[in-house]
């Protein structure tokens, strides 16, 4: 991680604009160790999507049915379609709505949190 970031960090003049500034320093590297690189990435990648896929679906329907398997084929084209807009685009517009999303998931957590408190003090007096 330390050697990852030192590279990083020499050519940031020449990386800083890249969506995967580790990708074309293995390619400056070597070209076979760009390739290697490129396949880490994409099963990094895979490996995300997979995991983020069974996760959202496994709260949603049941494992293992006819109904699960056709929500993953459902998801899994409708995640490929996504991919397909760009991966800067993509986290451009996916990180902020996340964020804002987590600011009303706080507020709702926070207002849950007051009124059982003042429910328990109700309760107690």
């Amino acid at each position: 991680m330390l050697v990852m970031s030192a590279g990083l960090l020499s050519r940031l003049d020449s990386v800083a604009d890249l969506p995967m500034p580790m990708l074309s320093i293995a390619n400056e590297v070597s070209p076979l160790l760009g390739v290697v690189m490129c396949l880490i990435i994409f099963g990094m990648i895979v490996n995300t999507a997979v995991g983020t896929v069974f996760s959202f679906l496994s709260r949603l329907l049941p494992a293992g049915t006819a109904t699960f398997r056709w929500g993953s084929v459902i998801t899994g084209v409708v995640a490929f379609g996504c991919s397909l807009v760009g991966f800067i685009s993509l986290v451009g517009e996916v990180y902020p709505l996340f964020g804002y999303l987590g600011f009303v998931l706080m507020a709702a957590v926070l207002l849950a949190w007051v009124r059982r408190d003042r429910a328990t003090k109700a309760a107690v007096a």
